[in-house]
C-alpha cells in the first residue's frame, strides 16, 4: 500500500502543475484574450489538493484503522471537484470565470459578460488533463483503502498459521512416545538375569543383568 500513497502524492504533483497552466482563454469584445489558470477559476482547488496531499501523509504515518477514513475522506473531496470541474471541461457550463471576468472587465455576473464583454471561449487540455489525473488519484485511493481493510484479516490468518505450526512443533510424536513409554517400563521393572543352562540343567554360564 505505500507505494500506492507514494504514487498518489507523484499524481497530486501533477494535478498542481496542470492547475497552474491555463485553462480557459477567453476573448473578449476589446480585442484581447483572457487567460484564466485552474487556480483562478477554482479557489479552493489548491487547498483541496493540500487537503489530500496532508491526508495521505497522515495515513503514511499512522498504523490504525484510521488511516481508512483518511484515505475515504480525500476521495470524496476529489469526487466533488471532479464533478465541479467536468462541466467546466467540456464546455458547457463556464460560469466559474465569472469572479476572474469581473475583475478584468467590471462586469458582474457570467449572463452579462456573455452578452456585453465575451466573444468566445476555449478550453485547454490542460482543464482535461486534470480531470483525468483526478479520476486516477481518486482510483489510487480506493485501491489503498481495499488494501488497508484487508490487512487485519490477512495478519490476523498469519498469526493464527503461526501458532498452528508451533503447536504442532511442539507435540510429541507416535514414536517418540512408544520409546519413552517402553524406557519407563523398563526402568520401573528393575534389572533382568539370564543364564544359560545345559540339557541337565546345569548353569554353564554366569548370571547376566539386562537393563
Amino acid at each position: 500500500m505505500k507505494r500506492i500513497l507514494l504514487l498518489a502524492l507523484v499524481v497530486i504533483a501533477l494535478i498542481a502543475a496542470c492547475a497552474s497552466q491555463t485553462w480557459f482563454v477567453v476573448s473578449l469584445t476589446s480585442g484581447n484574450d483572457l487567460l484564466v489558470t485552474g487556480l483562478e477559476a477554482y479557489p479552493n482547488y489548491g487547498p483541496t489538493l493540500i487537503m489530500d496531499a496532508l491526508a495521505i501523509a497522515i495515513v503514511l504515518y499512522l498504523k490504525s484503522r484510521w488511516r481508512v477514513i483518511f484515505l475515504i475522506t480525500g476521495v470524496l473531496a476529489l469526487t466533488l471537484l471532479a464533478v465541479s470541474q467536468l462541466s467546466a471541461a467540456t464546455g458547457q457550463d463556464l460560469a466559474s470565470l465569472a469572479p476572474t471576468l469581473e475583475k478584468a472587465t467590471g462586469v458582474a455576473t457570467w449572463v452579462a459578460q456573455l452578452e456585453q464583454v465575451v466573444v468566445a471561449t476555449e478550453t485547454t487540455i490542460w482543464c482535461i488533463a486534470s480531470v483525468l489525473l483526478l479520476l486516477a488519484l481518486s482510483i489510487l485511493q480506493i485501491v489503498a483503502a481495499i488494501f488497508e481493510l484487508k490487512a487485519p484479516a490477512k495478519s490476523a490468518r498469519t498469526v493464527a498459521r503461526g501458532l498452528r505450526s508451533r503447536d504442532s512443533a511442539r507435540e510429541p510424536t507416535s514414536a517418540s512416545l512408544l520409546k519413552r513409554q517402553s524406557h519407563m517400563e523398563r526402568s520401573s521393572m528393575g534389572p533382568v538375569y539370564w543364564s544359560l543352562r545345559d540339557s541337565s540343567g546345569t548353569v554353564v554360564a554366569p548370571k547376566v543383568a539386562l537393563k
